[in-house]
């Protein structure tokens, strides 16, 4: 594993292969070791970097006082992708935990940032912030699986799981240029 220091935490990744770059960022819980089946795939056209997040894998936790952020997460990404292949835009994909420092990642680090792959990413948050008119939908079925998980009777949830939330609204997946993302204010 390769490693640089930021803002005094070791930080440890891996790379594979050649050509046009692509960050793997895992998801909680997750190390960069949930790549090892999919980089060698990718490795005969692709340089694959796969960080160990802060506070997981083979990285150190998060040393300084104060909340680590998705937006700490994303400066270490970009200080890791600068160290690994130096200036220019490249592809990331995150999934869940990693999903939402990869949004990070867009917003703050946009000259790094050629495309985007989101998998199952946590930021429902973005949602809310965005004024998203899904978004309270998403809470009740965030509130609905919750209580699923619990044990809750269905005559408790309010009957949700007879209605489905997403009835007449189409989810599109779409490539956005990262110049037509908004940025952080």
């Amino acid at each position: 594993m390769r490693e640089i220091v930021f803002n005094g935490a070791l930080v440890r990744y891996r790379t594979w292969g050649e050509g046009a770059a692509v960050a793997l960022l895992h998801s909680g819980g997750s190390s960069s070791a949930q790549w090892e089946r999919i980089a060698p795939a990718l490795a005969p056209v692709r340089t694959v970097i796969a960080p160990d997040l802060l506070g997981f894998g083979a990285t150190e936790a998060w040393p300084a006082k104060g909340a680590l952020t998705h937006d700490l997460q994303a400066d270490m990404v970009a200080e890791v992708v600068r160290a690994a292949i130096g200036a220019g835009a490249i592809d990331i994909v995150g999934h869940s935990y990693g999903g939402a420092t990869a949004t990070r990642l867009a917003l703050r680090h946009p000259e790094l940032v050629r495309s985007l792959v989101l998998i199952e990413p946590v930021i429902s948050h973005l949602l809310r912030d965005a004024g998203d008119p899904l978004y309270p939908a998403s809470v009740e079925v965030a509130h609905l699986h919750r209580g699923r998980r619990r044990g809750a009777p269905r005559e408790r949830l309010g009957g949700l799981h007879r209605q489905p939330q997403w009835r007449g609204h189409v989810v599109k997946s779409t490539a956005v240029e990262t110049s037509e993302v908004p940025r952080a204010v």
